[in-house]
């Protein structure tokens, strides 16, 4: 009797759950801000409370994940809400925690940095969940498996052959487990989302809706704001201190210069001293990563927000925000980013030029978008290389106060110090401290910086071919046990870690997810065909940083890259009643185009 009823209420409740409602509540996208606050709050909120990892916080983090995981499953109809939670944690996480950091244990400064995790794992198992509810309503939800879904799985399964083959499981192998696997499972999560456009129309509004605020606040930390601002307001010093003391970062990893950490928040392009945009990322690489995805999807895909705008206030509000995008990618100093816009901007017009077949290429908004190309051109060009013409004038623009953002300090040993500085060699005030504080700058410059990424890679591929099976995991790389081949390249870290079986299944995922969104870009038109060819060329752009940056397989600002690419992938192909192979999309079904044309229409309040 028991089991029946059970068997009866699980029903139940799987019925109620698959039905198509609408969520009491406010209408998008109020209602994911204030889920935001409802349902991320109490984590933080407990940490500032207790102060130490305690068995009660452990019982307030594990609820809020349970809590997420059921908001993902019951709301699996409308998942940009879900998504709209990730974007919004993603882009404030590393800020909130900085602020908390001073007051909190260093374990519990590691704890909360790493709650982000459970979002994506969330987002998959719901997902899933979601997938198999449908199925067993009789609904036409398995989605084909594609090419670049085989290689995706192939390469999990091989890391965790990698994983399991070392009976170590140390802190580094578990790091680059996770940092290897984030990618792909983000990936695969977007292709079990619901198909539904308005759904992904909807997040995509959002990321660029929530990273132009992200810029804005960038440009005023970064032009308006003192240094001051992090070293005494936010306490940037502790927040990455507590980094490195609770082992989330390498020992030694950095040190404190003009109160911040060097080379986060200050850098060196031709020898001179210069404050980095770091916004509420408190951090320029991966911060930059996400801008440079907004700034693509706002300038590249014209449906999505330009070629809407129909007063004139709000065009001028669309020229504001690609301006701020665009010139806060440009203020991190940060190759990554800016290598991406350039070469997935390349990429798209040069898609777009063989498909239409004309004699010269159509560019959107080429007032704004070839003054940006250059822009970037030029800021990756002085970040990469010390010798660049006029050397000397752009140092001099660049040591003014307006762009340094630094007054007069100690300067770079043997530029603007002289070669034996007692500054510089006076001892720390605390020697165990776990950032030490420098007065003068060391000689280098962002070009060596460069070097360093670039060595890393060519000694990853060494690596590779002295050790064809590879190192293990965490045996090289940045969180590495021991200083080794490939740092400071994702590609260089997994050729000398995965061997040449996760070298080529890593380069093949890529390739495999760029050739199937250009192909599905190739069978729709209008919106349907520009924003997976613009997301095609946002991959391109990051797997080209990642040959040449560990920052490419970081989660923060990288997330959405996979996360939308599977996501489009999803759309492109119709769901069927039985898993099926197919080696690339075969086109979007009737339903998506009915659901598309008539997207204005649909509630979206869950």
């Amino acid at each position: 009797m028991t089991a029946v009823f059970l068997d009866r209420t699980l029903s139940r409740l799987g019925d109620w759950v698959a039905d198509e409602r609408s969520l009491p509540g406010p209408r998008w996208p109020l209602n994911a801000i204030l889920l935001t606050v409802l349902a991320v709050s109490p984590v933080p909120l407990a940490a500032l409370i207790l102060e130490e990892v305690t068995p009660l916080f452990w019982l307030v983090l594990i609820a809020d994940l349970v809590l997420l995981f059921a908001v993902a499953v019951a709301t699996f109809r409308t998942p940009a809400l879900f998504i709209g939670v990730m974007i919004i944690w993603f882009a404030l996480q590393r800020f909130i925690v900085a602020l908390i950091a001073p007051h909190v244990s260093a374990d519990l400064v590691r704890l909360l940095l790493t709650y982000k995790e459970g979002f994506y794992l969330i987002l998959l198992a719901a997902a899933a969940v979601s997938l198999a509810m449908r199925h067993l309503r009789g609904e036409r939800a398995l989605p084909a498996m594609l090419a670049a879904d085989a290689v995706a799985v192939v390469f999990l399964a091989w890391l965790g052959i990698v994983f399991i083959s070392d009976p170590q499981s140390s802190s580094p192998e578990l790091t680059y487990l996770r940092r290897f696997a984030a990618p792909v499972l983000l990936y695969l999560g977007g292709r079990l989302l619901i198909a539904r456009r308005d759904q992904l129309l909807n997040s995509a509004r959002l990321l660029v809706a929530v990273a132009v605020g992200v810029a804005l606040f960038g440009l005023v930390e970064r032009f308006v704001f003192d240094v001051a601002f992090w070293r005494d307001t936010v306490e940037a010093a502790t927040f990455y201190g507590k980094q490195v003391e609770s082992g989330l970062l390498p020992q030694n990893w950095t040190v404190i210069y003009r109160g911040v950490p060097d080379g986060i928040f200050i850098a060196l392009p031709l020898e001179t001293p210069v404050r980095r945009l770091v916004s509420t990322y408190l951090e320029p690489t991966t911060l930059s990563s996400l801008l440079a995805l907004a700034l693509l999807l706002l300038l590249l895909v014209p449906d999505l927000a330009w070629r809407r705008a129909s007063s004139r206030l709000t065009q001028v509000a669309v020229v504001v925000a690609v301006l701020a995008l665009g010139i806060a990618v440009v203020a991190t100093l940060s190759r990554g980013g800016m290598v991406t816009f350039v070469c997935a901007t390349a990429f798209v017009l040069a898609a777009r030029w063989l498909r239409s077949g004309t004699r010269l290429p159509s560019i959107p908004l080429p007032v704004v978008l070839l003054p940006l190309m250059v822009l970037m051109a030029f800021g990756a060009a002085i970040t990469s290389f010390d010798d660049v013409p006029a050397r000397e004038t752009v140092r001099d623009v660049l040591a003014t106060r307006a762009i340094s953002g630094l007054a007069n300090g100690p300067g770079v040993i043997g530029v603007d110090e002289p070669e034996a500085t007692e500054t510089a060699a006076t001892p720390p005030d605390d020697p165990n401290a776990p950032l030490q504080e420098i007065e003068a700058h060391p000689p280098g410059s962002t070009a060596e910086g460069a070097s360093t990424h670039l060595r890393g890679l060519t000694s990853g591929l060494e690596e590779m071919v002295d050790d064809p099976l590879g190192r293990g995991l965490g045996a090289t790389g940045n969180w590495g046990r021991t200083v080794g081949a490939g740092n400071e390249s994702t590609v260089g870290v997994i050729a000398a870690q995965l061997g040449i079986i996760g070298f080529l299944l890593y380069t093949g995922f890529f390739a495999a997810v760029i050739v199937s969104l250009v192909f599905a870009a190739w069978k729709q038109t209008g919106l349907w065909s520009d924003l997976p060819l613009v997301l095609a060329g946002a991959m391109l752009g990051l797997f080209i940083v990642s040959w040449v940056s560990e920052s490419a397989s970081g989660l923060l600002g990288n997330a959405f890259y996979l996360l939308f690419a599977g996501w489009a992938l999803a759309l492109a192909t119709p769901a069927a009643a039985r898993l099926h192979w197919r080696w690339l999309p075969s086109g979007p079904s009737a339903k998506a185009e009915q659901l598309d044309a008539s997207s204005q229409r649909i509630d979206t309040r869950g």
